[in-house]
């Protein structure tokens, strides 16, 4: 069954979830209209309810290669040589599992984005997780580069 929320004015990516706040007890999966995944999201669900989490954030591993050697100096001192270094960074994937408990943090009509959700609950001391994915993704609200 798929619910949508027609918003009056625009109240971030988190805001309009308050309206959920009367299915009490309930799992609910929420996905950025612009993601496509091969992500299996009955596993996603199933991972956040044997952690226990109120709320769950997809991440998926994003890469980034510098295509230059990267110079470490102090000053005018040369200190190291990196050749086209490489990092690896968890990034949200757009997707998340709640537990209905955590749309009473929400208020009715105010703008909320799904970052300062993630951070007020965290601060609450709620338990929230990651669920990694290695599936095929992508964000069609981002151009290719």
């Amino acid at each position: 069954k798929i619910n949508y929320i027609e918003e009056k004015k625009p109240l971030g990516t988190a805001g309009s979830l308050y309206h959920l706040k009367k299915n009490e007890n309930q799992t609910v999966l929420v996905s950025n209209c612009d993601i496509i995944s091969d992500a299996d999201y009955g596993d996603i669900i199933d991972y956040h309810r044997s952690n226990k989490a109120l709320a769950t954030m997809v991440v998926r591993r994003y890469e980034n290669r510098n295509p230059y050697g990267v110079i470490s100096t102090k000053g005018n001192r040369f200190l190291a040589y990196d050749e086209k270094p490489f990092s690896q960074e968890n990034i949200n994937a757009g997707i998340y599992v709640f537990e209905s408990k955590v749309f009473k943090f929400l208020k009715k009509d105010k703008y909320f984005d799904m970052t300062e959700l993630f951070i007020y609950l965290e601060k609450k001391k709620k338990k929230v997780i990651v669920y990694p994915i290695y599936e095929n993704w992508q964000d069609f609200g981002q151009k290719n580069k």
